[in-house]
């Protein structure tokens, strides 16, 4: 599946190269397929690495039988997504079950694999509507930013600035999504030297 149709005729071409008799592909996008009779028909469900790991469980976990896997082509470094995703994952029926790291083999690249175990149906309100994923749901807010005289930094980072000078001018930056959602207030206390 895929919603560029321009991949799924070299798809399917590729399945006729081949003579795949229990193979085919369909250009539609998941969040309209998962909707079918294909929903809840799958014991395995792939994806490559094309959005964060809560979003990509949205788009596999309905395709997927109780008892079946999701199995998650992310980067080596994918502990911070997992977290993320871990409230997600509960709320789509899943559990991760366990992260293969593997090696490609013409590159030498490091990758993994994460295994999510589908444990309990998917609510029928998922997958939700195409562009929705980052307006609501399990993403968390980016941690706050300061600007501190032309240094961007993370509020951890700018403890040691704060206390260099005794006025101090932060604001919070956030992405576009976030917006006039989060409310967020900075105590700055400083010291007179």
């Amino acid at each position: 599946m895929d919603s560029l149709n321009k991949r799924i005729e070299f798809v399917k071409a590729v399945i006729n190269e081949l003579e795949l008799k229990k193979a085919d592909a369909a250009a539609a996008r998941a969040e309209d397929l998962a909707r079918s009779d294909l929903r809840e028909s799958f014991d395995f469900c792939t994806s490559r690495a094309v959005a964060r790991m809560n979003v990509l469980l949205e788009y596999c976990l309905p395709f997927v039988k109780v008892g079946g896997c999701c199995i998650l082509y992310k980067s080596v470094n994918c502990e911070e997504e997992i977290e993320e995703a871990q409230a997600a994952a509960s709320v789509l029926g899943g559990t991760f079950e366990e992260v293969i790291r593997l090696t490609l083999p013409v590159t030498g690249d490091p990758r993994s694999l994460v295994v999510v175990r589908k444990i309990s149906s998917t609510p029928g309100k998922f997958p939700r509507r195409a562009g929705t994923f980052y307006k609501s749901g399990y993403r968390k807010a980016p941690p706050p930013i300061f600007f501190q005289r032309g240094l961007y930094t993370s509020r951890t980072a700018a403890q040691p600035l704060l206390k260099l000078s005794t006025t101090i001018t932060a604001r919070l930056i956030l992405p576009k999504t976030c917006r006039g959602k989060i409310r967020w207030q900075c105590p700055l206390q400083t010291q007179p030297e």
